[in-house]
């Protein structure tokens, strides 16, 4: 089945169920990126994406991505980067795919990702 192994810009509608800290969530669900699938660990990384506002230092624009169920405009946000458990990952209602993160979009989440200043 596709997405119950993350690959780097596989996309996820996650929940605090599929999170190493979920306290960190702060809402029920977030949609997250893979951006790095760490292979031989237990978990991958996650980036979010936010629609409630963001600092202009940690963000990039997200355009509305109707294919992936994200109607609003948001950002991607290097504020709540998390590690997602592989283990929950794909499991209806805890951790759905998606589908891939569009083309146009990859260049500004990467970014994000790699300029961040802390990890998870």
């Amino acid at each position: 089945m596709p997405g119950t192994d993350a690959k780097f810009a596989d996309v996820y509608q996650v929940t605090k169920a599929a999170l190493v800290n979920p306290s960190r969530l702060g809402k029920a669900t977030r949609p997250l990126v893979c951006m790095a699938e760490r292979r031989d660990d237990t978990v991958w990384t996650g980036l979010p994406r936010v629609t409630s506002g963001t600092r202009d230092s940690d963000a990039r624009d997200s355009a509305p991505m109707p294919e992936l169920g994200l109607e609003k405009h948001g950002w991607w946000t290097a504020r709540y980067v998390h590690p997602v458990l592989k283990e929950k990952t794909g499991i209806p209602r805890v951790c759905d795919y998606l589908g891939k993160l569009p083309k146009d979009q990859l260049p500004d989440a990467r970014e994000v990702f790699r300029n961040r200043l802390y990890d998870c």
